[in-house]
């Protein structure tokens, strides 16, 4: 059975470790900070970073960190195994360590659903879609509840850059070996958008709304994010889902979110919901109708003896 530790992050905040000496550059050390230095977050291994960042977290030169990360990079395939130990996107900032979600689970559905606000603000990379991929299917081997929780989080859109992923060399590799470079994966059907850029998407499917609603909806969605801020990405795959509906059911979904839910309480999860709710046919009952006017003839005279009976105890 595993055995596992807690560590605090805030450790490498105390005045104490911060005055203890450090590590020459070495790739064990290296491997540590990449698995709980303070860069990391609540997504299991996947986190922003730069090269020269973690260098000087560690007090390293940036040329002796890129060496460290090269064999690490290569210990697995050295050794004959399938994988690499991490992964970097340097020019998008990204880090994916593959086997931190194995040892670093999440308890519950909840936590999953928790990490839908740190995943969507990493950068948009095709590292990011491998992550997704990975995380995805560990949800989904964990059983249905923690594979529906995943699916509330936002799908990356990747992008290829002229810098493969894990890419930590010097230059046009010159045989030193510290350079690599891997080949890009395929991404899998559907994860990855067009080459046209977020923004222009956005633009052209907001003009199928009148533009001071559709600008007041997203700013109430983004209140939802506690940086109030909300991604492109995010708010993109909400449009496309949105151009499906009717303008006009969108349009009042729009108004009815804005005016109701800019309290950060409710996200684009929710306007969606209301947008379907505009869809529904509304249901009536057959028993109920409209109220009509009653004929003369229901205003006839009544003898009262005919409702009450006689008076005086039917005594004539």
């Amino acid at each position: 059975m595993s055995r596992y530790r807690t560590i605090d992050i805030r450790m490498h905040g105390d005045a104490v470790i911060a005055s203890l000496s450090r590590p020459q550059p070495n790739a064990r050390s290296l491997w540590d900070h990449l698995l709980y230095g303070p860069q990391t977050g609540v997504v299991p291994g996947l986190y922003r970073a730069r090269e020269r960042q973690l260098a000087d977290e560690l007090g390293w030169d940036v040329e002796p960190f890129r060496e460290c990360f090269a064999e690490l990079f290569t210990a697995r395939s050295r050794l004959g195994f399938e994988g690499v130990l991490v992964k970097a996107d340097w020019q998008a900032g990204l880090v994916w360590v593959p086997n931190s979600v194995k040892y670093n689970p999440p308890a519950n559905p909840n936590v999953v659903i928790g990490w839908a606000d740190a995943f969507d603000e990493l950068p948009e990379c095709d590292l990011k879609v491998e992550g997704y991929q990975a995380l995805r299917e560990h949800c989904t081997e964990r059983g249905e509840r923690f594979a529906a929780a995943f699916e509330r989080l936002p799908k990356p859109f990747g992008r290829r850059l002229p810098k493969p992923y894990g890419e930590s060399g010097t230059g046009s590799g010159t045989g030193s070996g510290t350079g690599i470079r891997e080949t890009l994966p395929v991404p899998v059907r559907g994860a990855v958008a067009d080459a046209t850029p977020i923004p222009q998407q956005i633009a052209e499917l907001e003009q199928r709304y009148r533009g001071e609603l559709v600008a007041e909806a997203r700013t109430a969605c983004a209140m939802s994010r506690r940086n109030g801020k909300m991604a492109d990405a995010v708010w993109l795959t909400t449009l496309q889902k949105l151009a499906a509906a009717p303008l006009d059911a969108v349009e009042r979904s729009f108004r009815i979110f804005a005016e109701r839910h800019a309290d950060g309480q409710k996200d684009e999860r929710y306007l969606l919901g209301i947008v379907r709710g505009e869809l529904k046919p509304v249901a009536r009952d057959p028993r109920r109708g409209v109220l009509r006017a009653a004929p003369a003839s229901a205003f006839k005279a009544t003898n009262p003896e005919d409702l009450f009976g006689p008076a005086n105890g039917g005594a004539k």
